[in-house]
């Protein structure tokens, strides 16, 4: 393996790491669907990196849960070097970009219960980069906005980020990003057609949570 890849699976930034551990009767309750059996990946922890099966919903059938691959097809996967490619796309600019723009209307969330991200920490000369959960208020399980393609009858999806807001300014500190957190309303409304943009920070805020999964890295009183 690469090191520059090796270094990216290692770091794992820019909501490159979710957590799918919740119930399926859980997701089918919160976002009215049926799960279709179909075989996702249910784990603490799970990397972008490894172009993992996860759990969707797309505008296809609103009213049901089927899996897809996380990442570009594999048509376009080994043609483009940069391993994180295919994993996110700025809301902004999602029709600007070739990889992008074709299916910019092709709708779906990622369902999860979880992401992950890194704050940078500086003590002195040393920078330590601290993970910390991100949940959505009193929901087990949300949606993250993504689109998707097609590929030899298996759906493939892209998260879509947006600027973070004030939460996730103070962790993500470095890029200063968010994935496009959905509530089950926000979702249907979403997966219905609503435009991506509607979504962006300017016009939506997620009540988001984030708790810090490595406290001891950071000096008592820093924040």
């Amino acid at each position: 393996m690469a090191a520059g890849l090796q270094h990216l699976i290692k770091n794992r930034f820019m909501c490159y790491s979710v957590k799918t551990k919740f119930r399926m009767k859980e997701a089918e309750k919160v976002f009215d669907a049926h799960y279709d059996g179909s075989a996702v990946e249910a784990e603490e922890t799970i990397t972008g990196f490894d172009n993992p099966s996860l759990a969707i919903i797309s505008d296809e059938n609103l009213n049901l849960i089927t899996a897809a691959e996380w990442g570009l097809n594999p048509s376009i996967r080994e043609s483009v070097k940069n391993a994180t490619v295919g994993l996110n796309a700025r809301a902004e600019t999602l029709e600007n970009v070739n990889l992008f723009k074709t299916d910019v209307d092709k709708h779906c969330v990622l369902l999860v219960s979880a992401y992950y991200e890194w704050q940078h920490v500086t003590v002195g000369r040393k920078t330590q980069k601290v993970k910390h959960e991100i949940t959505m208020a009193n929901l087990p399980v949300f949606a993250l906005a993504g689109i998707y393609s097609v590929y030899g009858g298996q759906k493939y999806f892209t998260v879509v980020t947006t600027e973070a807001n004030k939460l996730m300014e103070q962790i993500h500190n470095t890029k200063k990003r968010m994935p496009i957190a959905l509530s089950p309303a926000a979702a249907e409304e979403y997966l219905a057609g609503q435009s991506i943009h509607e979504f962006e920070l300017s016009n939506y805020n997620p009540k988001l949570r984030a708790e810090n999964l490595e406290p001891e890295k950071v000096p008592p009183g820093l924040f």
